[in-house]
């Protein structure tokens, strides 16, 4: 039987001949997304087995981090390094502003090639002879050939930052996942969840990538962060909070767009785009709300707001500002490196992402209502 939790966990522990999951929340997540997959899901056979190799290579990645910390525990013994928390909602600009961040010689993100292989190596990480180099590069080619319209969408490469939810999903606490596959009703138990165990783990994994590449500080994003600020605070004390903001009216249409793609050509599903508009809106929404929500508790002190409208017209001098508030130096190094990305990489580069809020059955009048909250509060007055 296809998403078999028992079977995914032995099929796991066979590949790599490891046996010890570690003590981190695991099973029920896993059970119950296993289920969602196999009953609300829609996949076709490529779909179901494509799904089964994201579970396996989360399953083994667990494997290898649990095997790597019983070798090596004094990496636990380590403090992470404070962090700076890019928050937004998915498709306000975040993974360009990531990227753009990460040019900072003094920053220490998670970059792709990283992320896909969590474990280092005992020898030479974070050099030319670091094996997970030359495997991430061939991977990103072979997938710039079969999805050539990601890029338009998401354009990226190895060496861009990551997000860290593939570190969030090695515990199955990982709300991406809803953008990815039609399953309501894994999504609707794990927004009732409390995610701090999710982000004790990602703590874990950031001291075995200290231990790899020392951090001065952290620069990390993952849009679904919106439903945690409350459990990165518990996890991450003093953590600065980075909020990128976009009008929903421009951004839920393009979530929209990017979860149809995902869905259908990465995830093989039958998708019905009337259904996921009003999905994503009411997620989204509900991240934004969750989020304004923590925001008051956790204390204005340590947020800063940077709209995409000024990133647009100005990315050194918005990132100048910015590193002003932060009490962070932006170096000649930095600006040098911001320089010479803006020129290599310019936005629009492999063209223009189109998307319409009508093609998946909302409405403006329905987007302005439901985030209300939000726009009055960010938006109101702006150009």
């Amino acid at each position: 039987m296809a998403f078999d939790a028992e079977d995914l966990k032995a099929r796991a522990r066979a590949e790599t001949g490891l046996a010890e999951y570690g003590d981190a929340p695991l099973d029920e997540s896993l059970i119950r997304f296993c289920r969602s997959l196999r009953e609300e899901a829609r996949l076709s056979p490529e779909g179901v087995e494509k799904a089964e190799s994201l579970i396996l290579a989360r399953l083994t990645e667990r494997l290898r981090i649990e095997d790597f910390i019983a070798r090596h525990p004094e990496v636990l013994d380590q403090e992470v390094a404070p962090v700076v928390l890019l928050a937004g909602m998915p498709r306000s600009g975040t993974t360009a502003f990531a990227q753009h961040l990460s040019e900072d010689p003094a920053a220490r993100s998670i970059p792709r090639w990283e992320s896909l292989s969590l474990v280092p190596p005992e020898t030479g990480a974070h050099t030319d002879a670091d094996p997970r180099l030359a495997e991430s590069r061939a991977a990103f080619e072979q997938a710039f050939k079969e999805m050539p319209w990601r890029q338009a969408i998401l354009p990226n490469n190895y060496d861009d930052p990551a997000e860290h939810g593939i570190v969030m999903g090695l515990t199955f606490l990982n709300l991406q996942l809803p953008t990815l596959y039609h399953v309501p009703s894994w999504q609707a138990w794990m927004m009732e969840q409390d995610l701090t165990a999710g982000y004790a783990y990602l703590a874990k994994v950031l001291k075995i990538l200290q231990w790899a590449k020392p951090a001065n500080f952290w620069s990390l994003k993952l849009p679904p962060d919106l439903f945690g600020l409350d459990a990165i605070d518990a996890v991450f004390p003093g953590t600065r909070f980075v909020w990128s903001h976009r009008h929903p009216l421009e951004s839920i249409s393009s979530v929209c767009s990017l979860s149809a793609s995902l869905r259908e050509k990465q995830a093989g599903a039958n998708v019905d785009p009337a259904e996921i508009g009003p999905a994503q809106l009411a997620f989204q929404a509900e991240a934004c709300d969750r989020a304004m929500a923590a925001r008051a508790a956790i204390g204005e002190s340590r947020f800063i707001d940077v709209y995409q409208s000024d990133l647009s017209r100005d990315i050194p001098g918005t990132i100048e500002a910015l590193y002003a508030r932060l009490g962070l130096e932006f170096t000649d190094a930095y600006r040098a490196n911001l320089t010479a990305r803006m020129a290599e990489k310019p936005r629009g580069r492999f063209g223009k992402h189109e998307h319409h809020l009508d093609q998946y059955g909302i409405s403006e009048d329905e987007v302005a209502d439901r985030f209300s909250a939000y726009i009055d509060r960010f938006h109101s007055g702006r150009a």
